[in-house]
């Protein structure tokens, strides 16, 4: 199995912990925000996803909050919300639970119990995920859950695993980027691209090490920002955090110590130079194996 078909197995492996029937729901998603869930909802925050812990960092992310409680009350009823299926339909917008087969109508008289209260916890998911559109915020997709503090709730184990595979992925931006969500952002908002995917295994020198000759003009970016963290060796280059502020396209790095400046530069000058180079950008290097970078190392 490639990394990139491993990757997408485990995120829509992730997506059943907040669905009863991952078809069902997943379509459910579809038609009423008309966001796939996956890749904007399958680990959003710190709730959406398998498990959750700590505060909801937004609208998006209570709606997930909610429907964990709502799939613990069913559960607790003796219902089984990561297994059982249902049947609905949308019609402008409105989604209604029931319908299916005819035997189960002459049996129950409507929708079983189990399916019908699971299924108004997932219309009630879609219909907030909906109503908070407008304030989802990319940066929060594949958000890594040991950022968020706080007690854990059911499904503690799986969660603990389905983390290990988000720090995992997060692994080829720490090496690359210092902090993570502040490069993030400054990527996401130069260049209208998330970090994940597009930039955490690009070519042979976007992501994790790197070696051979660059690609393409954006892998020669990441290159150079590999360069400028080498001239850092007494700085925390994989955790330290900075300020800085983005107006107009434009980014200004905040007042901070030596180590904070200056590693805010280089992920500047980097996400600069993303941005310059969108036109040349090339998606067969995505998730590009280094096996093929095979080239004499070029130093800096």
């Amino acid at each position: 199995m490639t990394l990139l078909a491993l990757v997408m197995f485990l995120l829509t492996w992730g997506l059943t912990g907040t669905g009863g029937s991952l078809l069902e729901l997943a379509q459910m998603i579809k038609d009423v925000t008309g966001k796939n869930a996956v890749p904007h909802y399958s680990s959003y925050g710190c709730y959406c996803g398998l498990g959750g812990k700590g505060t909801p960092l937004d609208e998006t992310d209570r709606c997930c909050y909610d429907h964990d409680r709502c799939y613990d009350r069913v559960d607790a009823e003796g219902c089984d919300s990561k297994a059982t299926f249902y049947h609905y339909s949308v019609h402008s917008g409105k989604v209604k639970c029931g319908g299916g087969e005819w035997w189960r109508k002459r049996i129950f008289g409507h929708q079983p119990p189990c399916e019908g209260e699971i299924c108004e916890c997932d219309k009630r998911l879609v219909l907030c995920l909906k109503k908070h559109v407008k304030s989802y915020r990319a940066a929060y997709r594949f958000y890594p859950n040991f950022l968020c503090f706080g007690p854990m709730h059911s499904y503690q184990e799986m969660k603990i695993h389905w983390g290990l595979m988000v720090l995992l992925i997060y692994v080829g931006v720490l090496k690359a980027n210092g902090g993570i969500l502040e490069f993030g952002d400054m990527i996401l908002k130069l260049t209208g691209k998330t970090s994940f995917p597009y930039y955490t295994g690009y070519g042979c020198y976007c992501g994790l090490g790197g070696k051979g000759k660059p690609r393409d003009a954006t892998d020669r970016c990441c290159f150079a920002h590999d360069c400028c963290y080498e001239k850092l060796k007494d700085c925390h280059t994989t955790t330290e955090r900075y300020d800085y502020t983005i107006e107009g396209g434009n980014i200004t790095c905040g007042n901070g110590s030596h180590c904070e400046t200056q590693l805010c530069e280089c992920d500047k000058t980097a996400a600069v130079c993303f941005r310059d180079n969108l036109d040349s950008y090339n998606n067969k290097y995505i998730f590009y194996l280094d096996v093929y970078c095979t080239e004499e190392t070029s130093p800096c």
